[in-house]
């Protein structure tokens, strides 16, 4: 039941919601189905390492409050009045041929592995964003890279792998994504 109603909670909101995880291998908790309907929710899955040494361990451990940003950080920081003034922005962007051929690709190629409508429109959504953050109109290929963190399937690494790092990033954009 506490599942349950965090999956109400997850699928009314309208943030993006982080959460942690103790699955160190994401390609391997996505393919136990049980939590499929958690992972949904959820638009990008990203491997947190642990400490690898007892000084970074007690270092993090030990420290009782967080660190407050310094200046240049919260100069950096996005603010909701940033993000408001940016959606309809992001929402003009476009993909790419290109992107929209990939994604195809990847939806052909992982007929055994569900994604929802729902996670495709998030996916869509984080790739816009990235486009724009990086201050083009369209999606492009690199962008695309993003797709591997939110469907943690070896077949979609596999299709990124050749299809964009191998064969498509100029040099430009590779030292940009690297």
């Amino acid at each position: 039941s506490v599942l349950n109603r965090l999956l109400e909670i997850l699928k009314d909101s309208s943030f993006f919601v982080a959460a942690g995880s103790k699955e160190a291998d994401p390609y391997k908790a996505a393919e136990e189905k049980r939590f499929d309907a958690l992972r949904e929710c959820f638009a990008l899955h990203v491997n947190v390492n642990a400490a690898s040494s007892d000084e970074t361990f007690f270092k993090f451990v030990q420290n009782a409050n967080c660190r407050k940003p310094d200046e240049a950080q919260s100069a950096a920081l996005i603010r909701s009045d940033d993000m408001k003034s940016w959606q309809p922005k992001i929402d003009k962007i476009e993909l790419s041929t290109d992107a929209k051929n990939l994604i195809s690709e990847i939806r052909r190629k992982c007929f055994d592995y569900y994604v929802s409508l729902f996670r495709w429109k998030k996916i869509i959504r984080i790739l816009k964003t990235c486009a724009f953050l990086n201050g083009r109109d369209k999606i492009d290929l690199a962008d695309c890279l993003l797709v591997d963190y939110a469907i943690p399937n070896r077949i979609v690494e596999g299709i990124l792998k050749q299809k964009v790092i191998d064969g498509k990033l100029d040099s430009k954009q590779h030292i940009q994504y690297k």
